[in-house]
């Protein structure tokens, strides 16, 4: 039950950091916060006892809590008003087709290889994809 209540102040958190981060350049955010992510999954995987692997783990969930909602105003900013409902859409199919994919993937590992290796490679995926963040600004000029 703690865990859950750590959570949900987790997410408060996050969502006053979301709020005091929207005058800064989202793209330049959204690659630091995905390499903070993925730093923190990934040592939440070297962990070598609980309370270290939650906080990694915390500090993971702070920074999708931060950064979600960063990436659908972007989203919305930047998609033709007449097709906004489709590019929102097509986004959110597309995230929970990759994270069935990812989730049976990494369960994968998990069970041949141990839950921190999982955790490591899904962290150095994120961190392999925090610099895909910043051509999100070149692209949309």
């Amino acid at each position: 039950g703690w865990i859950f209540a750590l959570i949900n102040l987790v997410a408060i958190v996050a969502n006053v950091i979301a709020h005091r981060a929207a005058a800064h350049p989202r793209h330049q955010l959204l690659a630091a916060i995905t390499l903070l992510r993925g730093a923190s999954l990934a040592l939440a995987g070297l962990a070598g006892s609980f309370s270290p692997a939650l906080i990694g783990f915390l500090a993971f969930d702070m920074g999708f809590a931060v950064s979600e909602p960063m990436f659908l105003s972007w989203t919305s900013e930047r998609a033709p008003a007449e097709r906004r409902a489709t590019v929102l859409s097509m986004r959110s199919m597309s995230f929970t087709l990759g994270g069935s994919a990812g989730l049976i993937v990494i369960g994968l590992l998990a069970r041949s290889q141990g839950i921190p290796s999982a955790w490591i490679v899904s962290g150095l995926c994120l961190i392999a994809a925090g610099p895909l963040c910043l051509r999100l600004a070149r692209s949309a000029s």
